[in-house]
C-alpha cells in the first residue's frame, strides 16, 4: 500500500490566548500522523518537528473493530461487544471510524482562553492522489473542519462539518 506524505501547519487568531504546551499534547494524543513526528511548542507558538509527515490527517480516526485470537480461532468483534477479557486475546485493529467532531473540539478547546487556533494539512499520495483539510477550533468550542480529496479520474469529493 501506498503512503500519503505531507504537513500540517498551526496558526492562531490575534486574539488567541491559550496553554500553547497543553494545545500541543491534546493535538499529539490525536494522532494526527502515521509516524513519530509530534507537535512542540516554545510557550510562543506550535509546530510539528517534521516538515514531511506520514499520512496527515485533521479527520483522526479511533478503532471500532478488533480481531481476537481465542480458543475457537479468530474472532472480530466491534468495539461494543468487547469485554474486559477479551482486551488481552487482541491481534489487530479491523475498523475505524472518524472521531466525531465534538469530541475533537472538546480536547482541543480546552486549552484555548480566547481566540481561535487553525489548523492546515495537506497531503499527496504517488502523484494520483492529493487531499488538503481545514480545522478551526475556538475557544468556545466552535469547531469547524472542511476537507476535499481528489483521485486522478475521478470526481474530487469533500465534507464540511460544523458542531
Amino acid at each position: 500500500m501506498a503512503d500519503m506524505y505531507g504537513s500540517i501547519n498551526v496558526d492562531f487568531s490575534e486574539n488567541f490566548k491559550g496553554n500553547l504546551n497543553g494545545l500541543a499534547c491534546a493535538l499529539n494524543k490525536l494522532n494526527l500522523v502515521n509516524d513519530p513526528s509530534e507537535f512542540e511548542s516554545d510557550g510562543n507558538t506550535i509546530w510539528l518537528n517534521s516538515r514531511k509527515v506520514q499520512d496527515p490527517t485533521l479527520s483522526p480516526t479511533h478503532p471500532v473493530l478488533f480481531e481476537l485470537e481465542t480458543e475457537c480461532g479468530m474472532v472480530e468483534k466491534s468495539i461494543e461487544e468487547m469485554t474486559e477479557a477479551d482486551w488481552n486475546d487482541v491481534c489487530d485493529e479491523t475498523g475505524y471510524e472518524i472521531i466525531p467532531l465534538d469530541k475533537v473540539s472538546k480536547q482541543i478547546s480546552a486549552h484555548i482562553t480566547s481566540g481561535s487556533i487553525f489548523l492546515y494539512c495537506h497531503g499527496t499520495m504517488k502523484h494520483y492522489f492529493r487531499m488538503s483539510e481545514y480545522l478551526r477550533v475556538d475557544a468556545d468550542g466552535t469547531v469547524s473542519r472542511f476537507a476535499f480529496e481528489h483521485t486522478d479520474g475521478y470526481e474530487p469529493e469533500h465534507r464540511v462539518e460544523f458542531c
